[in-house]
């Protein structure tokens, strides 16, 4: 009687799962790994800004989650909105995205902002439709990072 040959399912199992634990273990592109686990190199912190319109508080947590505050003096009126960010390492900057349940009520659009090349304590709030460009010029809305 001849022997069939086939691959035994050992092997390929044991890679399978070598390979299955590197890549849950990796750490990813954002990160960087420390004797204290994984970090992210994101630039968190307070940060705060006074414009014509308003003063904007910015508070980007740690933990991944964030918080605008809208200040308007002429009116002494407030608005704020909360939800999560995630960090772009290559473009250095934010991407935030709003909980649905504080949408609607929050009338800017803060969903990029970006760390100042000239300035590595300030980000940079990217207008999604548009900017105040006059003349050719944009100005940025700059939100520095707080002492405390």
């Amino acid at each position: 009687m001849k022997r069939a040959h086939f691959i035994r399912p050992g092997p390929i199992l044991l890679c399978c799962f070598v390979v299955c634990f590197v890549s849950c273990r990796a750490p990813e592109k954002n990160q960087t790994r420390s004797k204290a686990g994984l970090k992210s190199t994101a630039p968190t912190g307070v940060y705060a800004s006074t414009t014509l319109v308003g003063r904007f508080t910015l508070r980007l947590e740690t933990g991944g989650g964030y918080q605008v505050l809208a200040e308007f003096p002429s009116d002494a009126s407030t608005q704020s909105e909360k939800g999560r960010w995630a960090w772009n390492d290559a473009a250095h900057e934010f991407l935030l995205t709003p909980n649905p349940t504080s949408a609607g009520g929050f009338n800017f659009e803060f969903r990029r902002l970006r760390l100042d090349p000239q300035a590595p304590d300030t980000l940079q709030w990217i207008p999604l439709h548009g900017a105040g460009a006059v003349g050719g010029t944009i100005d940025y809305v700059r939100l520095k990072r707080s002492r405390d």
